[in-house]
């Protein structure tokens, strides 16, 4: 590059580069209507799938309770095995998992990885065995471990870095 190329290339500013998902052209009144609007119609579904996700996830806290280990002639440790065994699957799938909601859409991933986990969730009614059990939780586990990054990622394409904290408050 040349010296005179240098010279044209402006370096935004930091306030430039903390507007950049803002329009000058819509009035405050306007994107407070656009904002409360996407609130309305975004915020309870995410809440609601989080809420699900969660209960899922200690729902066999309360299978215990009725007699699963029974069924199931669970013996020792095996109920704390299929318990933990969840988050194996958890927490080494939620990175990978990351970076392909990356290189897919995220309304689409999200919709799957909800989809397949409703699927597993449900077939988890029809376990007969230990194996069984431990087998629908590494699968609960390796669906659930995109949900939450999916969440966020899907979060950023409606609201701009000034609104998305709030949004992620009302998430949780």
């Amino acid at each position: 590059m040349s010296d005179s190329d240098n010279e044209k290339r402006v370096v935004p500013s930091p306030r430039e580069v903390e507007d950049a998902g803002t329009s000058k052209v819509v009035d405050k009144m306007t994107e407070r209507k656009l904002m409360s609007k996407l609130d309305r119609r975004i915020i309870p579904m995410i809440m609601w799938m989080y809420l699900v996700n969660f209960m899922d996830r200690v729902a066999i806290g309360n299978a215990r309770l009725y007699g699963m280990e029974e069924d199931l002639n669970l013996q020792g440790d095996q109920f704390q095995i299929a318990v933990s065994v969840l988050f194996i699957t958890y927490c080494l799938f939620e990175t990978p998992s990351n970076m392909i909601i990356k290189r897919l859409r995220p309304p689409r991933y999200l919709a799957t990885l909800i989809f397949c986990w409703g699927i597993v969730a449900t077939f988890t009614a029809f376990v007969q065995n230990f194996a069984g059990l431990v087998a629908c939780r590494l699968l609960l586990g390796f669906f659930e471990a995109g949900f939450f990054p999916g969440i966020m990622l899907y979060l950023t394409m409606f609201y701009n870095r000034k609104n998305i904290a709030l949004r992620t408050a009302y998430f949780f």
